[in-house]
């Protein structure tokens, strides 16, 4: 038992110094640096080729979260916007938000051509289940918990509204990157998920995001929300073609996040 704390004169039971800076970043070195070296000594730059490292990282976080499908893009914004595209929302639909989030949450509603509707949240500091049922109206569509600081939110309620109502949730994990629900990856509760790989974020790749779904059809409207080119070599599948924004990562996140 310790006799003394630290703070009192006594010998300090942690003797490394917590890590400067933002938390991805802040544990960044050699390995890192080494593994985007290889990156660009393979010369293999493109996002789409059979041995990408983009694909390479999806192919991981499938078998980490134990989803169907994943798709990496550059932020977590354009990550919530290609879910919320995947699940068909879009103009003259609502959208419930917390009202504690970043705003990056409603400008991916907005920028789907959606309207965010902000409801209450409780001392999970995500959604108020309560709040989220009174805010539901005809033009309803979905339910966009944020899962905020780390701390999931109220789940389970929140999926008894959606199913009450039939709408669609789509979980913004961007603040909890890894993090569990009664064992399940936040993310994999609902419809869809989204990470972000930001700066701040506890991986990082500087910019970055993902998507992750087991519903093959979100995953391909958001696959073709995030490439505009990508319709034209799926010429059998016409009525999913729209225009899309170029939402696309680099080749160079992989190394760096997997390293982390």
């Amino acid at each position: 038992m310790i006799e003394k704390l630290a703070i009192d004169g006594g010998d300090p039971v942690v003797t490394d110094g917590i890590p400067k800076g933002m938390h991805g970043p802040s544990v960044i070195d050699e390995q890192e640096t080494n593994a985007v070296t290889k990156v660009l000594e393979s010369q293999n730059l493109f996002r789409f080729s059979d041995n990408s490292e983009v694909l390479k990282f999806e192919q991981e976080t499938v078998e980490l979260l134990g989803v169907k499908h994943s798709l990496m893009v550059n932020s977590g914004t354009s990550a919530i916007i290609c879910a919320l595209t995947g699940g068909g929302i879009g103009p003259g639909d609502e959208v419930i938000v917390p009202g504690y989030t970043f705003i990056a949450t409603a400008a991916a509603v907005v920028a789907v051509g959606a309207v965010p509707v902000i409801a209450e949240i409780d001392d999970s500091l995500g959604l108020d289940p309560t709040d989220v049922e009174r805010k539901i109206t005809l033009h309803t569509k979905a339910i966009l918990p944020v899962h905020m600081q780390g701390v999931p939110g109220r789940v389970d309620q929140i999926v008894d509204v959606a199913n009450q109502h039939n709408l669609q949730i789509f979980e913004d994990c961007c603040q909890c990157v890894g993090g569990r629900y009664r064992g399940r990856f936040v993310g994999t509760i609902g419809n869809a998920g989204a990470w972000s790989l930001n700066f701040y974020k506890v991986i990082s790749t500087g910019e970055g995001g993902l998507v992750f779904t087991d519903d093959y059809e979100i995953y391909e409207r958001s696959a073709f929300a995030s490439d505009p080119a990508m319709p034209m070599w799926v010429k059998d599948r016409a009525e999913y073609i729209q225009v899309g924004d170029t939402w696309m990562t680099a080749p160079f996140s992989r190394p760096v996040l997997s390293s982390q």
